[in-house]
């Protein structure tokens, strides 16, 4: 009976494994944040509800329950969306906001 032995030969290149399998649709990504969880709902899955600093003034049941909230921001007089809901100008000057680039 004989017996044979294969040599083989290694390469001195690296290789990175990449995991096939996310968590997430669409592969998104998981990081850290400071998203704080208050409780969570069973609507077409487990669903958060964040904890927020945001003072809410009143809501509008306009498709679904939403929160009206104060701002700073000017609106287009006159002109509004679906559910009575104002438009933003565009001429907001503030050097945090990138704008548009035309």
């Amino acid at each position: 009976m004989s017996t044979s032995t294969e040599s083989q030969q290694t390469s001195n290149l690296a290789t990175t494994e990449v995991d096939q399998i996310s968590p997430l649709p669409g592969n998104r990504p998981i990081t850290s944040s400071s998203f704080q969880v208050r409780e969570t709902i069973s609507v077409m899955g487990e669903r958060p509800i964040a904890s927020s600093n945001i003072k809410i003034l009143d809501t509008i049941t306009e498709s679904g329950n939403r929160p009206i909230t104060s701002s700073s921001l000017q609106f287009v007089e006159g002109q509004t969306v679906m559910g009575n809901r104002p438009i933003a100008s565009n001429k907001i000057d503030d050097d945090e906001l990138m704008g548009y680039i035309d």
